[in-house]
């Protein structure tokens, strides 16, 4: 593989160019136009653009016989340059949306897609059910109020992020998709920028239908009630609940079999339930940002546990080496920094 940041240099060698990655200046004061001369690059299978204010792209890119991984990430344009949507050998496709904040029906063009991230957009088409094969879908930050019908025709889908969106809820047609990973996360409250407000409060019962789900990430919404409902998520291997307001767990979270990463960063918990002691296969826990006092019965619980992170809880620092001595197979975090 062979990676050129420029496409002066990439011709000089053309034969050899596998990627090739054209980053502008961060303050979009800059414009490109791809010359034509990119024809050249017959083995070339990803192009990733950056950071143009305005962007020109040649008919000849949809020519290209290797070209399966497309990016115009931060780029200004007036209209989605219409060559992207005849490159129909692309498996992969990120992209802002233009200024009507629209992707068009063109779309469905693209039947070999796997992966499509697309942010801040208000409408997908209908045509995006013809993408088939879709497997990752990325709409975070999209202002839709309710998920558009095309993606519960998306049959393949596993991988779906609706962070930062408002969303209230997520539609029942979506328990039929063989949905792996879901992101569902809230923005910090911090952030001034795209602010959502948290609506969800609780895990619903409706939300079990996603029997196939490995990884699930619920921070920042707000959720005071796990419910009994997660007992149903059987299949998952990470759950993160973090910066939530929680102040207990469930006893039915012990349920999970196969989880090995649980993030509660963030919460009100000053201890966790017992049933927790199951999870014989955890070996990540988040516990910073709580009041909890003492964690000495917790390790004992997960012969696997190979991280915990305890930075700005109620555990004494000090206390640190004994923790080490206790249970040497254990890293214990009090900092970003430790090592």
């Amino acid at each position: 593989m062979a990676l050129f940041e420029s496409l002066e240099e990439a011709l000089q060698n053309p034969a050899e160019v596998t990627e090739l990655e054209l980053f502008g200046h961060d303050l979009f004061d800059q414009d490109l136009e791809v010359s034509a001369d990119i024809i050249q690059l017959t083995n070339l299978q990803s192009l990733e653009i950056c950071q143009f204010r305005n962007l020109t792209l040649p008919n000849e890119l949809a020519d290209l016989p290797q070209l399966s991984h497309l990016v115009l990430e931060e780029c200004q344009y007036d209209v989605i340059p219409e060559v992207v949507w005849r490159c129909r050998k692309l498996t992969s496709l990120t992209l802002d949306p233009d200024q009507s904040r629209e992707i068009p029906p063109d779309i469905g063009h693209l039947r070999h897609l796997k992966s499509l991230t697309t942010w801040g957009v208000r409408y997908l088409p209908d045509t995006l059910a013809l993408c088939h094969h879709l497997e990752h879908l990325d709409l975070s930050y999209c202002e839709f109020p309710t998920l558009p019908r095309s993606v519960g025709e998306l049959h393949k889908l596993k991988r779906l992020d609706l962070s930062r969106t408002p969303l209230e809820e997520l539609p029942l047609w979506l328990m039929q998709l063989p949905l792996e990973v879901l992101y569902w996360e809230g923005s910090h409250p911090n952030m001034s920028q795209h602010r959502t407000q948290p609506r969800i409060q609780q895990i619903r019962e409706s939300w079990c239908g996603l029997t196939e789900l490995r990884e699930l990430y619920l921070s920042y919404q707000h959720i005071i009630d796990v419910s009994a409902n997660v007992r149903k998520l059987t299949n998952l291997v990470r759950l993160d609940l973090s910066y939530n307001g929680l102040d207990e767990l469930p006893e039915e979270i012990g349920t999970i079999p196969n989880l090995q990463e649980l993030y509660l960063s963030g919460n009100q918990l000053t201890h966790l339930p017992t049933s927790l002691a199951q999870c014989q296969s955890l070996k990540f826990l988040a516990l910073d940002g709580n009041p909890i006092c003492s964690v000495e019965e917790l390790c004992g619980w997960w012969p696997q546990l190979e991280e915990l992170h305890l930075f700005n809880t109620k555990v004494d620092p000090a206390h640190r080496l004994v923790l080490q001595a206790q249970f040497p197979n254990i890293r214990f975090r009090f900092t970003w920094d430790d090592d």
